[in-house]
């Protein structure tokens, strides 16, 4: 069973990344997205295996293809993606994770 809309009350603005070029990274056009923000902590490794605290994660319906590296704006605060969890449900995926630095 997939996330239901209705837990998802908040909207965040995510910057997709598209790579690195010569002058730094480069990211796709900005969209908007229906999420659950949620403040808290938790502890994720990065890309080299450190170990990373995180104090925001956000929930959305599965579908979306958000890279690590992207931007996410939400109540003027920018983050930056440094994990994505695609959770499964009993059949189908159920929700995405994203943890944010």
């Amino acid at each position: 069973m997939k996330i239901p809309k209705w837990m998802l009350r908040q909207t965040i603005q995510v910057e997709p990344y598209s790579g690195s070029g010569a002058y730094g990274p480069i990211y796709g056009n900005t969209f908007s997205s229906s999420a659950r923000v949620q403040h808290g902590r938790t502890r994720t490794m990065d890309d080299d295996g450190n170990e990373i605290t995180s104090d925001t994660q956000v929930f959305m319906r599965p579908g979306v293809n958000i890279p690590v590296g992207s931007k996410v704006y939400y109540e003027s605060n920018t983050y930056t993606v440094n994990d994505v969890k695609d959770h499964q449900g009993l059949s189908v995926k159920s929700h995405k994770e994203l943890v944010l630095l």
